[in-house]
């Protein structure tokens, strides 16, 4: 075996090594404390931001607008012309209505964003010369309505939404 006293000492001193630079850094428990916490803000910020139900709200707006705008629109023709217009002046394009009144009837969009005529129409009826009424399904599973005899929009339970007129209490 070779002996050579000076390689003792040198293989000592490499590990008695000091560092004299301090060290900078994160270590892997802090990172993932880090990403944890990161994670559970973050679910509990998409609950409570639900985005589905932010849109159908956002949506509910454009509708009671909607409704708002085409009664307006009625008034002011029952003001001109006399009479609030018939029922199928709200679909018919060429109607006087349509042209001068209102020249956009609004599209049904649902609470995803397509067209869906078949759920989310805006309804116009006549019912006579005591009023009209107007009204929309909204993302809570009613409607909004506007009736003559109230002279605002209303939100009103499904079974209110029909072209037939309602009772204010039965609406809020």
């Amino acid at each position: 075996m070779y002996k050579n006293p000076k390689c003792k000492i040198e293989l000592e001193n490499a590990f008695k090594t000091t560092v004299t630079q301090p060290q900078y850094g994160f270590t892997l428990i802090e990172i993932l404390l880090v990403i944890s916490m990161i994670g559970v803000l973050s679910a509990i910020s998409v609950s409570l931001i639900n985005p589905k139900s932010s849109s159908g709200k956002a949506r509910d707006g454009v509708r009671i607008a909607n409704v708002k705008s085409i009664s307006e629109s009625i008034e002011s023709y029952r003001q001109v012309e006399g009479s609030f217009p018939a029922t199928s002046d709200a679909t018919t394009a060429t109607s006087e209505l349509r042209k001068v009144y209102l020249r956009k009837w609004p599209e049904p969009i649902s609470d995803e964003g397509s067209l869906d005529a078949t759920n989310w129409s805006y309804v116009y009826f006549n019912t006579g010369s005591d009023g009209f009424l107007v009204y929309s399904p909204n993302s809570l599973g009613g409607c909004y309505k506007y009736q003559s005899d109230w002279g605002k929009v209303m939100t009103c339970p499904i079974s209110e939404c029909k072209s037939e007129f309602s009772l204010v209490a039965n609406c809020n």
